[in-house]
């Protein structure tokens, strides 16, 4: 038993105080109750809690990441965070990275283009690129992504993917990425 909306709010806290405390580059998992559909992701109260949370996280780290890992592992079918996220994410200015934490190097890249897909759908048409995961499926993973990317029409930040003259240099708070 137990609320799961009181669960939800610790969450959260627990994640606003984290980002605040130790202003992370990257906030990875920031729905994570719903990778396992421990939460409701319709709930108006989850919503409200989650983008309140949300405008705090993006106030000090404006990078969140998509995240595959449960597709990989069958555990979802989409990504998260959810799309009310990732589009809330977007109206406040932030930016997004791809991600799958899958811990093997055969499923890095597992649904990036439907991930890609989503971010679009989100309103967003600016990928960040660079990660320490970057290059874990090698050279053809990485140049696929560059193709993924191109062929959803986004540009990218972080990576530059051999001859291609599609990559975008933008200004985040006066660092030239």
């Amino acid at each position: 038993g137990g609320d799961q909306l009181v669960f939800a709010q610790d969450y959260f806290n627990e994640l606003v105080a984290h980002v605040q405390r130790n202003k992370p580059t990257i906030v990875g998992h920031f729905d994570v109750l719903t990778k396992f559909s421990v939460i409701d992701e319709q709930n108006p109260a989850y919503r409200r809690m989650a983008l309140e949370a949300l405008e705090k996280v993006v106030a000090v780290t404006p990078v969140v990441e998509i995240n595959t890992g449960a597709i990989s592992r069958k555990w979802r079918e989409i990504p998260y965070p959810a799309d009310f996220i990732l589009r809330g994410l977007r109206e406040m200015g932030g930016k997004i990275i791809l991600g799958a934490d899958t811990h093997a190097a055969d499923t890095i890249d597992c649904a990036f283009p439907l991930a890609v897909e989503i971010a679009k759908q989100a309103g967003f048409d600016t990928l960040l690129t660079s990660n320490n995961h970057s290059y874990d499926t090698g050279s053809a993973g990485f140049y696929r992504t560059g193709e993924v990317l191109s062929l959803k029409g986004i540009d990218y930040i972080g990576t530059h993917f051999g001859n291609a003259k599609n990559y975008k240099v933008v200004d985040i708070e006066g660092v030239k990425i």
